[in-house]
């Protein structure tokens, strides 16, 4: 079974590309490292400064373990300084 978690968040401190790049690597990499998932940024939003979409992934056999994760990754996100989370929704496929 395969988690997408799709998140919408704002950056409300950035004020360049530059800016949005460091914040979105930084909790990229910490969502990553943490929960051992895949993450990358998604959707129309690569070139607004002020916003983006993330998407993490990913498989297991147990579809409770995986909600589980996908929960605790909202919440871990949800605590980072520099971002809103201004929408979220998971799908499971498979």
């Amino acid at each position: 079974m395969v988690a997408v978690l799709e998140v919408d968040i704002l950056l409300p401190g950035s004020s360049s590309l530059k800016e949005k790049r460091v914040v979105l690597n930084r909790l990229k990499d910490k969502v990553s490292r943490q929960f051992r998932v895949s993450v990358a940024e998604v959707g129309d939003s690569k070139d607004s400064w002020a916003a983006s979409s993330l998407a993490v992934v990913a498989v297991s056999d147990d579809g409770a373990f995986l909600s589980s994760l996908m929960n605790k990754v909202v919440n871990f996100m949800e605590r980072e300084r520099g971002i809103e989370i201004t929408r979220y929704s998971t799908r499971f496929i498979g």
